[in-house]
């Protein structure tokens, strides 16, 4: 009886993380988000607020690609959410891609040219774009 009673409690102790429940939630950035000046680069914290509440979340940049000649759109790749004024604790990864600008191309028919056209900008505007991200409970 008791090393039954002794493996249900390892197993129960086992599983109970696998049993946390995650609730999506809604968040935009606090202000203005963009590469098209150094100001956010890749180690730095932007602040985001939950749609609905008072409460904010910061995330890290974990990646920063530039945007480039050719077509190469900038990239933001935005992660390690944590709480800012409360003890939730959420996860979730936002990548963001800048405009691929393939109208120019198509317009133009110029295949030769195509090497000097820009990729875009990434930007993200406050209560504009949304992000879904997970509170941990």
């Amino acid at each position: 009886m008791k090393k039954s009673l002794l493996v249900l409690a390892l197993l129960t102790l086992t599983f109970l993380p696998a049993m946390a429940e995650r609730t999506p939630v809604e968040i935009t950035p606090v202000q203005k988000i963009t590469t098209s000046n150094d100001k956010f680069l890749e180690g730095d914290y932007v602040d985001f607020k939950v749609i609905g509440s008072d409460k904010l979340v910061r995330g890290l940049i974990v990646k920063y690609i530039e945007n480039g000649f050719g077509g190469k759109e900038a990239v933001l790749v935005i992660d390690q959410f944590r709480a800012v004024n409360s003890e939730d604790k959420y996860s979730g990864t936002l990548s963001i891609s800048g405009n691929q600008h393939n109208g120019a191309g198509a317009v133009l028919d110029l295949e030769d040219l195509a090497f000097y056209i820009r990729g875009g900008e990434v930007k993200i505007i406050p209560d504009k774009d949304i992000f879904t991200i997970w509170r941990e409970e």
